[in-house]
Formats: C-alpha cells, sequence, structure tokens
C-alpha cells in the first residue's frame, strides 16, 4: 500500500489493475526508480488512459519496461508517443507497445530504421503498421537485433511503391508470418532475398514465400542468390514462366532445387534411421524432430547441432546444413542417430539410483548420511533414476556434467569393443568440433577438457 502522495497512487485510483502491473513490473529493475520518473509515468498514462484505456495501458507498462534497463531511451519514449498519440489512440498505442524493444536494444540503427519504415507505412494507411509492428516485436524478443534491421528493410522496400489496398493489406499478413516461418540462422538471408523480390514485384515476392515452404528454405545463401537470379532471367522474358520458377511450381524449378541442396530435412533421412536404430536396440525407438533447429546463444550466428534422447525416441535436429557438402550433412546425421543409441543399447536408461548409492557410500562420512540419502530418494516421485540420484548431490548441475562426461567415456569404450567402424566413422567429426569449442573459448573450462579427454578420446 502507497501512501496517499506516492505517485502511483493517482495511477491506481485511475486504473487499479494497471498501477499494480506496472508496479510488478517496476520491482524487477536492478536499482531504484526515481521519484521524477514515476511522476512522468503517471502523467502520461493518465493522459493516455483519458483517450482510451488501451492506449493508457501501452504508455504505462511501456515507460515501466523501460526503467527496468536504467532508465532506457525514455526520453525519446515520451517524444514519440506523445506526437504520436495526438493523431489518435490507435497510433498512440502502436507506438508505445512496439517502440520498447527496439529502445531497449540499445540499438540507434535500429531506431532509425523503426522510425523510416513506420513513415513509409503510414503513407499507407495506419492499418499497415499492427501486423508488421507485431511481427518486429516477436523478431526482436528473441533477441535478432540483425534480423530486427533487415526485418524493417523489407518493410521499408514493401511499402514503399504503388500498392492497391489490397495488396497492402495482404502484405500485412503474409510478410510477418514468412519472416516468422523461416529457419533462425537463415532468416537474416532470405529476409534479404525477400527484400530484392518484392522490389521488382509484389506477385514475385508472394510466390517466393511459396517456394521457401516447398523447399527454397533448405538452400544456403549463396545458393538462393543463384536461384533468384535464374528465376529473374526468366521473369524478364516471362512473368509467369518467372513466378512458377520462384514457386517451384516447373519441374525444371524443382530440379534446380534439389541440385543446389546442401542440407538433408530430418524428414527425408527419418525412415533409414528408424530401421537402423530398431534393428540395433531391439525396441521400437522412435526417431524424433527436437523441434530446436540449429540455436545458439546469439541468433544469426552458427549454432550448434541439438540432439538428444530417453528411452523412447532420439530427438535430432530438424535439418542439418553443418557442411558445404550434403553427403557429410547425411552421414553426420547417420552418426548421431549411432551415437545416440548406443546409451539405449548399453544401458545408460538402465540406471539403478540404490546401487549407485551403495557404491558411493565409501565417500559419505557416515552410515546415518548413507540412510538418510536413501530416505530422501523414497520421498523423490515421478522422476526418473538418475534424476533422483543426481538430486542428492549438493551442486547438481556440477554432478549432472560429471555423469555425462564419465558416461559417454564408458559408452566409447563399449562402443570400440562392439563397434569399432561406428568409432572410425562417428568420433573424427566429434573431435574436430570439439577440438574447435576448445580453441575458441576465451577463458579455459575443466570440464570442456575433461569431455574432450574422457569422452571423446
Amino acid at each position: 500500500m502507497h501512501h496517499e502522495d506516492h505517485p502511483l497512487t493517482r495511477l491506481a485510483t485511475a486504473d487499479p489493475d494497471l498501477a499494480a502491473e506496472v508496479e510488478a513490473i517496476l520491482d524487477t529493475a536492478a536499482t531504484p526508480v526515481h521519484e521524477k520518473d514515476l511522476v512522468l509515468l503517471v502523467n502520461d498514462a493518465l493522459w493516455a488512459l483519458s483517450q482510451e484505456i488501451a492506449f493508457g495501458r501501452a504508455v504505462g507498462l511501456g515507460y515501466a519496461r523501460l526503467m527496468t534497463v536504467q532508465n532506457r531511451g525514455i526520453k525519446t519514449f515520451q517524444r514519440i508517443v506523445r506526437k504520436d498519440g495526438r493523431n489518435g489512440p490507435t497510433i498512440g498505442k502502436l507506438m508505445a507497445t512496439h517502440l520498447v524493444p527496439v529502445l531497449m536494444s540499445g540499438d540507434e540503427d535500429l531506431l532509425h530504421d523503426f522510425m523510416t519504415a513506420s513513415r513509409v507505412m503510414r503513407r499507407k494507411g495506419a492499418y499497415t503498421l499492427k501486423g508488421p509492428l507485431e511481427g518486429l516485436s516477436r523478431l526482436l524478443k528473441t533477441g535478432d537485433v540483425a534480423g530486427g534491421r533487415v526485418y524493417l528493410e523489407l518493410l521499408c522496400h514493401a511499402y514503399d511503391r504503388e500498392l492497391s489496398y489490397q495488396q497492402s493489406l495482404q502484405m500485412t499478413y503474409t510478410l510477418p508470418k514468412a519472416v516468422e516461418d523461416m529457419p533462425p540462422l537463415k532468416r537474416v538471408w532470405q529476409m534479404s532475398a525477400l527484400s530484392r523480390l518484392v522490389q521488382i514485384d509484389i506477385s514475385a515476392a508472394e510466390c517466393f514465400i511459396t517456394g521457401l515452404k516447398k523447399g527454397l528454405y533448405l538452400l544456403h545463401e549463396k545458393a538462393l542468390e543463384r536461384f533468384i537470379s535464374m528465376a529473374l532471367e526468366r521473369y524478364d522474358r516471362s512473368r509467369e514462366r518467372g513466378c512458377r520458377f520462384l514457386s517451384l511450381e516447373s519441374q525444371v524449378s524443382l530440379e534446380t532445387c534439389r541440385a543446389m541442396q546442401v542440407a538433408i530435412p530430418l524428414s527425408q533421412i527419418q525412415p533409414k534411421l528408424s530401421r537402423y536404430v530398431r534393428t540395433r536396440t531391439g525396441q521400437p525407438v522412435a526417431i524424433r524432430d527436437n523441434g530446436a533447429f540449429c540455436t545458439s546463444g546469439k541468433p544469426g550466428e552458427a549454432g550448434a547441432v541439438r540432439v538428444f534422447s530417453d528411452e523412447q525416441g532420439i530427438y535430432l535436429p530438424q535439418e542439418i546444413d553443418v557442411f558445404s557438402v550434403r553427403k557429410h550433412n547425411q552421414n553426420l546425421y547417420k552418426s548421431l542417430a549411432k551415437l545416440e543409441s548406443a546409451q539405449i543399447e548399453f544401458g545408460t536408461y538402465d540406471f539403478d539410483a540404490e546401487k549407485a548409492l551403495e557404491g558411493a557410500g565409501v565417500l559419505l562420512e557416515t552410515g546415518d548420511e548413507t540412510e538418510h540419502k536413501r530416505a530422501m530418494l523414497y520421498t523423490m516421485t515421478g522422476r526418473s533414476e538418475l534424476e533422483r540420484f543426481l538430486s542428492l548431490f549438493d551442486c547438481r548441475q556440477l554432478a549432472a556434467d560429471l555423469f555425462l562426461i564419465y558416461e559417454h567415456g564408458r559408452i566409447r569404450w563399449r562402443l570400440m569393443q562392439q563397434y569399432p567402424g561406428i568409432v572410425r566413422q562417428a568420433l573424427p567429426v566429434m573431435q574436430q568440433e570439439m577440438l574447435r569449442i576448445c580453441q575458441a573459448m576465451q577463458e579455459r573450462h575443466l570440464l570442456s577438457f575433461l569431455y574432450a579427454g574422457i569422452a571423446l578420446g
């Protein structure tokens, strides 16, 4: 409860729910918020609420979010929202909402591009803003600032031309959806390709979006540029032929795309991998898409191929395009499936927590401590044996990392005994990648070197 002269008391009188949400956001701020900034927030939120509730909420929440990151861009937010708010609450709300992630990025170029794209789109009508700006906010939420700049450039090129109302309206749906569907690590160059086409003809851009869904998304940057150049040569001679080529509706375009493709989609190799794993393990282990295509800490950077497994399935990336040769990417899928299936075949998931605890008894100080740990095991329900065992450690993450290192070392040893061919084929790829990771480290990390030595030999 605030005292009567606290700035948020005035906001709570006008809109208690908004005041509560604002306070919850401000509680997450790293440093206390100055009272003069709170007064600014409340005054502008009340002004916006007097025009429309949704506008007032966008202003109040926008200020609050900016204040959690050391008041980044507050003056800019105030200037733009007040100016646009005078043109009506609809535009004011849109700007107050989608300006926030732009300012929170701290990127001056992104802000400049945002303002430019907004001006271009508003010349066509306020109806063009909602969908595209929501698309930008989703993009920035993932931390992809570079992608955000390319996306805004695409919007400028798309709307800075003669368009019918129907074309403008259609693009407010198709462009954000097309960008959202692009694989994160390919998004920047796929947006650049779309931008190149949208400057030539909206129809060509729409055909390209269709082609992406059908298989063009698998092409690498240079291959995609080459494909589009081939399409535009046809387009110069015949608009219909060019569009059919871009949308992969002709036999020649399908064959050209396949010839240029080095990425292997999981769907293409899934049946073969499933048969192999079933033969190896004697169990109906499913091969599934892990839903996390080549992710990394920063969007746009070359990421790691993520693979994991449990007793029921092996989870692999939607596609693999690590190598510039198609056959090598196919072999990587096979190697990953072989290594993961070894965990099922050699009993990783048959872990017995009680036996492990008995084996570790010599490390515990007293018999009472062993009994206490055993009692704790029985209280843990709904978890695997391994999860229950690792939960007994004070530093669970370290225990999990060490278990993984030594378990992968055990599996490597078993593979060397029973399947030396798999080791010769699969291990060099893993060793090369581990070497690259270790060399790229700014600080030496003991666990990485332990994994390199014990798990990968």
